[in-house]
């Protein structure tokens, strides 16, 4: 009995260091976006696949949840005034690719939020559409940028609970990523309202006409 004991704990455990893999978070625009100061940007969160971990998922029919945590870097933002996910409204699930019934957005804090996401099935998502083999859009996080311009805010996402199994296929392989991936918000000057240049030829079009308007006018007050 001892022996069936340690025979199935083996397998178990084998099993677990199977199922483990790795994975990466990534952003558009090599994860540097620049938005007006007090506006707003909307920026992507990706899970990406790739070599065995996207092997797994392709043969284990795709995601059965996916997760992501952003949570503000506060030793490399150097903003005074640093960028913020104003409301839970600002998260915005995946609801092409999950089913937004078993989507749950977390808001600790306007810079700690965290989104969790599962399929309506089998097969689960392995490529978002228009996306590279492997990489799967977890949902787009809004920010609204500080009050000062030339500042850089940084935020990192990460796996939401290291405690816990976060990101796993339908087969049971564990994709939590064990690194961070960074992007930074950089505030630019508020865009002011440019006004249209008229043109030189314009401006004497305008001139001639007032003048003979003028005269029109003086000839009528003669009458």
């Amino acid at each position: 009995m001892r022996r069936v004991v340690l025979i199935l704990f083996l397998v178990v455990g084998c099993l677990s260091a199977w199922s483990t893999a790795a994975s990466i978070y990534s952003f558009d625009l090599a994860g540097v976006y620049t938005v007006a100061a007090g506006g707003t940007v909307s920026i992507p969160v990706y899970l990406e696949l790739s070599g065995a971990e996207l092997a797994a998922t392709q043969t284990d029919q795709g995601l059965f949840q996916a997760g992501v945590r952003l949570t503000e870097d506060i030793g490399a933002t150097t903003a005074t005034s640093p960028a913020y996910i104003a409301s839970i409204g600002d998260i915005l699930p995946n609801n092409t690719d999950f089913d937004s019934t078993f989507a749950l957005s977390t808001y600790t804090s306007s810079s700690d939020v965290a989104l969790s996401e599962q399929p309506t099935g089998i097969p689960g998502p392995i490529t978002t559409s228009g996306q590279p083999t492997g990489r799967i859009l977890i949902g787009n996080f809004v920010f609204t940028a500080g009050a000062l311009a030339g500042e850089t805010t940084v935020f990192n996402a990460q796996d939401p609970d290291p405690m816990n199994d976060d990101t796993i296929t339908w087969g049971g392989t564990v994709l939590d990523p064990t690194g961070v991936g960074s992007v930074q918000i950089i505030t630019t000057a508020p865009i002011s309202p440019i006004g249209v240049p008229v043109p030189a030829a314009s401006w004497a079009g305008l001139i001639l006409l007032a003048m003979l308007g003028l005269g029109r006018f003086r000839r009528w007050r003669r009458l």
